[in-house]
């Protein structure tokens, strides 16, 4: 900086906690927005033309004040053109780098209920790398989550000329983890709860203390995440498999920033 010229400088108050680990005080967001909203890709490149965006779709948000109402953000819908279901995963536009930032994640429509996948993705993700990318699921290497994928064949939804690309394994319709992770706050052989169309999801991420919790109504999992990825920022991540699925994202406590 030139001497006597003005600096903009942004300081975080942390705990020491000794072993050199220093605790944020509060919780800590790298966003440019002041409410939580999906990437348009997930290479975040924000241009509408980019192949790795052509998986989700954005709705406009209404006008407001004569203005003509943009892209609402807040609300990914799976490719309504899509033939070829698989998973295809959106990321939150915001990293989460310290503390615990909630997010509720609304399942606004989902094809006969029968499929979703909710975690968290780290820096070194791929996100989409592979065709039926899911968080946490196939022991894909930083990310974890909850998914739900029903057989389309016993739920007799499929249309002529569609094609299903399972990413669970046959014998299983929910999955909770995902690599190095541990499962926590679980009562022993509890059945994993399922998400229904109109459902609302809260999860926390938590990179501090590396863990994620998720609340599906009364029923509360975690997750203790592998000890590499401590410290290391989180982003909210959804998978869709159908086409006209949608996911609305907010927070609990409304769409403000953080103090």
């Amino acid at each position: 900086a030139k001497c006597g010229g003005l600096v903009d400088m942004v300081c975080t108050p942390r705990l020491p906690l000794g072993l050199g680990v220093l605790l944020p005080i509060c919780s800590a967001r790298l966003s440019r927005r002041s409410q939580a909203q999906w990437k348009m890709c997930p290479c975040g490149c924000e241009h509408e033309g980019c192949i790795e965006g052509r998986h989700f779709e954005f709705d406009c948000s209404p006008a407001e004040f004569g203005e003509v109402g943009g892209a609402d953000l807040q609300v990914a819908v799976r490719c309504r053109r899509s033939g070829f279901h698989s998973f295809r995963t959106i990321v939150a536009d915001e990293w989460v780098m310290g503390g615990e930032v909630s997010y509720s994640v609304c399942a606004q429509s989902l094809r006969a209920s029968s499929a979703i996948a909710i975690g968290a993705v780290a820096l070194g993700a791929d996100v989409n790398g592979d065709i039926g990318w899911a968080p946490g699921t196939g022991g894909l290497p930083h990310s974890w989550g909850y998914c739900l994928e029903h057989h389309p064949a016993a739920l007799g939804f499929l249309l002529f000329g569609e094609s299903d690309k399972r990413t669970l394994p046959e014998s299983e319709c929910v999955f909770f983890g995902g690599l190095g992770a541990i499962q926590e706050a679980r009562t022993l052989g509890a059945v994993l709860p399922t998400v229904r169309e109109g459902d609302t999801v809260v999860v926390a991420l938590d990179p501090t203390w590396g863990r994620l919790t998720f609340h599906f109504g009364a029923q509360t999992l975690r997750l203790q995440l592998p000890e590499e990825a401590l410290g290391h920022p989180l982003a909210l991540a959804v998978g869709l498999k159908y086409a006209g699925d949608a996911v609305r994202v907010s927070r609990p406590d409304g769409d403000a920033s953080l103090a």
